[in-house]
């Protein structure tokens, strides 16, 4: 049975407590790795500038500071959003994103842990109809900023 690197336990450990049952759930049914729990407003104000003044792609519309991310702690001192990858990671292989994201959503349903995923960011299970696409990204739902 897979289970998480200690990097990815202390990652988890940030996130609001729903996502940690939920990913530590998800675990135990596919290999996946935490990419990102909790950010700081630097980290996210570095992530902004990715594809605006640094090189790279685009990857966040929230610059940390007029527009906060998820990613940052709320008004209530959580972290409602995390990233997480299936393992071994292949960024180019979009169709195990979309994969992973139907076991994640079906723990989820069954856990009656409310997610919003970021590729199917209004929850319609339309996939091709995003205006901007987070694969890796899943929030607690209702916590969009």
């Amino acid at each position: 049975m897979p289970e998480f690197s200690e990097t990815s336990k202390r990652k988890l450990l940030t996130v609001d407590k729903q996502l940690q049952a939920l990913f530590n759930e998800v675990i135990k049914h596919a290999d996946c790795t935490i990419v990102c729990g909790l950010r700081t407003v630097d980290e996210q104000r570095m992530l902004y500038a990715q594809g605006r003044t640094m090189p790279g792609p685009i990857i966040t519309n929230c610059d940390g500071i007029r527009i906060r991310s998820n990613h940052q702690i709320n008004d209530q001192g959580i972290c409602t959003a995390v990233d997480v990858v299936p393992f071994p990671i292949d960024w180019k292989d979009r169709d195990r994103f979309y994969h992973f994201a139907g076991v994640v959503r079906g723990i989820a349903a069954m856990m009656e842990i409310p997610v919003e995923w970021g590729g199917d960011w209004d929850s319609d299970y339309i996939l091709d109809d995003q205006s901007f696409y987070d694969l890796p990204h899943y929030q607690t739902k209702g916590t969009a900023r």
